[in-house]
This record gives structure tokens, sequence and C-alpha cells, in this order.
């Protein structure tokens, strides 16, 4: 069954949110502009709304599994290099029977994903970070909030899959919140010589090695770093989640 001029609309919808809030980082992104320059047929040529036979069918072709992550109800399809491919359009299938917002939005956030952020980065985090910002649209707070959005499908399958990615937003948010941000908080203030730091830190708590990242990774603030990770692939910030995450 093609697309439906509802199922355009839905995904439109999600699409101006995303801007309104986030058009500052994602002007320039081509897979975007691409789609918002589209005609309704070049639409359905990017997203594609399935049926669910069709939808797994679509999954057999790409070697998904049901219960890998968010190929339960949707996938997006990329290429590792694609940043180096001009003329390649990511593209994104839904199962029209599991549509949810909370689903076109996530969908929506890994079709803008910088490919520097996805080919650095292990998949839980890039899911963990894609959750955070779907939140930042839909208004769920924690993971308790993001699990009754994400789980309205009744199957063991689709709630045992986004049961994995509330965690790992939750574990982002925590983690920013708790240590990373209180940690650069803190060494701002005090300001300390390298040879006085010691284990006062938030950081040491974590990882023995922890050095505060203020002169290692300058401009990192809670403000635009997760932003200037996920959506421009800022090679500093991409580090400084490596060395930092810890999972």
């Amino acid at each position: 069954m093609p697309n439906t001029s509802m199922d355009r609309l839905r995904f439109k919808t999600a699409v101006a949110k995303i801007v309104e809030r986030y058009g500052d980082w994602i002007s320039d992104n081509r897979h975007l502009n691409n789609l918002l320059a589209a005609t309704d047929q070049k639409f359905d040529q990017i997203i594609f709304f399935e049926s669910p036979p069709d939808f797994a069918v679509q999954l057999m072709r790409t070697g998904f599994q049901r219960n890998e992550g968010c190929s339960v109800a949707a996938m997006t399809l990329s290429r590792r290099d694609d940043d180096a491919l001009p003329d390649y359009q990511r593209k994104i299938y839904f199962d029209r029977s599991m549509v949810t917002e909370h689903t076109i939005v996530h969908e929506i956030f890994h079709f803008l994903t910088h490919p520097a952020f996805g080919r650095e980065l292990r998949p839980k985090v890039v899911e963990g970070f894609t959750e955070y910002f779907t939140h930042k649209i839909i208004g769920a707070q924690g993971s308790t909030a993001a699990a009754a959005a994400a789980t309205g499908d009744n199957t063991v399958q689709h709630k045992s899959a986004y049961a994995d990615y509330t965690r790992n937003v939750q574990t982002t948010r925590d983690y920013l919140r708790n240590v990373v941000f209180a940690t650069i908080k803190q060494d701002r203030a005090i300001n300390l010589a390298p040879t006085q730091r010691g284990t006062g830190f938030m950081g040491h708590q974590r990882n023995a090695g922890f050095q505060p990242p203020v002169n290692d990774y300058p401009g990192v603030s809670f403000k635009n770093f997760t932003k200037r990770a996920y959506f421009k692939g800022d090679p500093a910030m991409i580090r400084f989640i490596q060395d930092q995450s810890g999972w």
C-alpha cells in the first residue's frame, strides 16, 4: 500500500517540530533539504509507510532482525560513507501498524544524524542520544514516560526492543547531568593545575584515569556539546563522548 496523504502529513508535522527546535543545527543537512524540497512523488521514494507483511519483507532484504532496535517498528537505511556520496539519499521504512509520533520523530533524528556520529560510536550510544533528542520533541520526561510513549503495542517484541532504548536514554541523561557536566563545572570553578587534580572530581569515581576535559575539549558546554557531535559530527565532541561515556 503506498503512502497516504495522512502518512505524509504525520511525517511532515514531525519534521516541522524538529526544524522549529533544531533548525540552526540542521539547516545545511542535505538529507533534510532534499526531503523538504521533495514533491509527493519524490517523498514516496524516500519515506515508506508499509503494511506489516511488506515491512517484514524489507527487514529480510536488509538483514535486520525483528528484535534489533528500532527495526521492530521502523528503520532508517543509510551507508556508512554517505557523507562522501553527495547523491545518496537516506530512506526510512515504517511498519504502518506500529507507527506512533515517537517512532516517527525517532527515525527522523536517525535520518538527520551526522555519519561520523554513527560510525564512531557504539549502536547503544547512538540510540541513547537519538532517544534523548526524541524526548525533547515529544515531551516525555524520563524513562517511565518514554516507555509509555514507545510501547503502545502489546507485543512482547515491541516492548522489549524499546525498553533498551529507554534505559539507554535515561543512562545518557543521568550521566550527562550527574557526571560529565558536574565535573566540567567543578573543574572550571576550581581551575586547578594538572598536578593538583585529585579524587575530588566526580569523573574519578567512574574512571581512575579521568582528566577534567576543559583543556582537552575547549568549548564543551551543556548547551551545545551533544548537538555539535550528533548533528555536525564535530570530531572533538565525538571523541569526548567516546572518552567519557564508558558504555
